[in-house]
């Protein structure tokens, strides 16, 4: 009967929790599509019309939507902060290159960079008295 109301064979399937063989692996409808399938199916699917039914599949309907939107928004939200992350992540990751460069920098010509900025020089003799001292 889904079928003939224009719902998509395979999604019945899947809605019915059988295998659907190798197209498991590659046909992953969301949530969303599905329901919107079977919307086209329900009235022939539904054994009762009694108006007492109707009202309560109305209502499972709509708190189903409202919990689709939640879950959406959630989603939403759940995105923005990965983002969030990738980009503190690549942020990371170009200052850690920053500071390999400018070690190697250093390694390759440490008077030359010693010489551009006496303050670290300064702050570096004086970790090394204080570290002599300390020994």
């Amino acid at each position: 009967m889904a079928e003939q109301s224009g719902m998509s064979s395979i999604n019945v399937e899947i809605l019915m929790g059988h295998s659907i063989g190798i197209s498991d692996s590659y046909y992953r409808p969301t949530e969303h599509s599905l329901r919107e399938d079977y919307l086209k199916a329900v009235d022939k699917l539904t054994v009762s019309n009694s108006p007492a039914t109707i009202k309560k599949f109305s209502e499972n309907q709509q708190a189903l939507a409202s919990q689709m939107e939640s879950k959406d928004k959630e989603i939403q939200g759940l995105k923005g902060e990965v983002e969030e992350i990738r980009d503190l992540y690549q942020g990371l990751i170009k200052t850690l290159n920053e500071a390999v460069d400018l070690r190697e920098k250093v390694r390759a010509n440490p008077q030359e960079f010693l010489e551009a900025d006496p303050f670290k020089f300064a702050a570096i003799q004086k970790r090394r008295y204080n570290a002599e001292a300390h020994a």
